[in-house]
C-alpha cells in the first residue's frame, strides 16, 4: 500500500545530463505519485548546498532529491546535514557510486518509488577539514586525476574522461610520498583512498568491509612507485571482491590525517585542493532515502572493526 504522498524538491544539476531520458521519465513518474514536486536547477557550484540549507530551514518539504552525480550530492548532504530533511538521489552523474551503494533502482519507477516510500536512513558520514563526505577521499594517484577532468571532457567522454587522464598518470613518473596518520599509527604511501563506502568509481570495491551504517573508514594504501605497480594496483581494485587489493595495505579508522607536498585530493569524486587533510566521523546524521530492499539485505555487510590490520600476501 502506498505511503502518505509527499512534497518532494527535487535540485538537478543541468550538467550532468548523463542519462537526461531517465529523468525526465522518473519527473514524470513522481508528478504522478507525489503530492507536490517542484524542481530547481543549479547554476554554479555551491548552489545544491545553499538550496539544501534553505529548504532543510523550511516545513515545506518531505523529500529533498538531487538529480546529478555524487558532487552534487555531496553538496547537498553539505547543506542538509544535521537536519531532518532527508536525501534522496535521482542518479544522472557519470559513476553514482553511492546510488549504487544503496542499490537504488536504475529505473524511474523504482526510483520515484524509492523516493515515496523508500526508508528513511540514519547516517554518520565524514568530515574532510570539516566538510562532509559521503564516499571516499583520495590522495595521490587519483587525486591527480580527478584534478584534470574539467565538466567538457566528462561530458564528451563520460567515465572514459578517467581512463584517459588515469593512463597519462599511470606513466607519470614516480610518485611523491604521503604521510598517513591512522588513529596514534603513521604509515608512507603514494595513493591512499579513505572510505565511508564498498564501492569506488562506479562498481568497483575497494573497500569491500566499509560499511555505510557504521560511523568510521577503511582506508587503503598504496605503496607503487612504478607504472607497472600502479596498473596492479588499478587491476587489483577492479577484481577486488572481499578482500584486500593486490600489493595494499588497509586499517580502519575514525580519525585520518593526510600530508603531502604538493599533493591533492578529491572527495566523493570530485577536485578538493591540496593536502593537508583531517579527517573524522561527523558528529551530526544525515538522513538517507534507500530502497526498502537494501534494508532488508544489509546484513550482508560486515562492518569494519576499529583498529584491525589486513595486508595483501604482495606488498607495494
Amino acid at each position: 500500500m502506498m505511503q502518505t504522498k509527499k512534497n518532494i524538491l527535487v535540485i538537478r544539476n543541468p550538467k550532468a545530463g548523463q542519462r537526461s531520458c531517465l529523468f525526465d521519465d522518473t519527473l514524470r513518474e513522481l508528478d504522478r505519485i507525489s503530492r507536490r514536486l517542484e524542481v530547481v536547477d543549479t547554476k554554479k557550484a555551491g548552489d545544491a548546498e545553499n538550496l539544501a540549507r534553505d529548504a532543510a530551514g523550511t516545513d515545506e518539504w518531505d523529500v529533498l532529491a538531487v538529480a546529478g552525480g555524487d558532487g552534487t550530492l555531496n553538496e547537498a548532504a553539505n547543506g542538509l546535514i544535521g537536519s531532518r530533511l532527508p536525501l534522496g538521489i535521482i542518479p544522472i552523474g557519470t559513476a553514482n557510486v553511492l546510488a549504487r551503494e544503496i542499490a537504488l533502482p536504475m529505473d524511474a519507477e523504482g526510483i520515484a518509488h524509492t523516493l515515496q516510500s523508500g526508508a528513511d536512513f540514519k547516517i554518520y558520514p565524514g568530515l574532510v577539514n570539516g566538510r562532509v563526505f559521503l564516499m571516499m577521499v583520495g590522495a595521490g594517484f587519483d587525486g591527480r586525476v580527478v584534478a584534470k577532468v574539467s565538466n567538457e571532457l566528462k561530458r564528451f567522454l563520460g567515465k572514459g574522461a578517467y581512463l584517459v587522464l588515469a593512463l597519462a598518470e599511470i606513466f607519470r613518473g614516480p610518485s611523491s610520498e604521503l604521510c598517513v596518520e591512522v588513529e596514534d599509527s603513521k604509515y608512507t604511501a603514494t595513493w591512499v583512498v579513505v572510505s565511508n563506502t564498498r564501492l569506488y568509481g562506479g562498481p568497483y570495491r575497494m573497500a569491500p568491509t566499509a560499511n555505510i551504517e557504521v560511523s568510521g573508514f577503511v582506508v587503503t594504501l598504496f605503496r607503487s612507485q612504478t607504472p607497472w605497480g600502479r596498473i596492479r594496483d588499478l587491476f587489483g581494485i577492479a577484481i577486488n571482491q572481499s578482500g584486500v587489493p593486490w600489493g595494499a595495505t588497509m586499517l580502519s579508522a575514525k580519525n585520518v590525517s593526510l600530508t603531502g607536498d604538493n599533493e591533492v585530493m578529491q572527495v566523493d569524486g570530485d577536485f578538493f585542493g591540496s593536502l593537508p587533510a583531517t579527517l573524522e566521523v561527523s558528529p551530526q546524521p544525515l538522513n538517507l532515502i534507500i530502497p526498502k530492499v537494501f534494508v532488508t539485505e544489509r546484513v550482508r555487510f560486515r562492518s569494519p572493526v576499529e583498529g584491525s590490520r589486513v595486508t595483501s600476501s604482495i606488498q607495494g
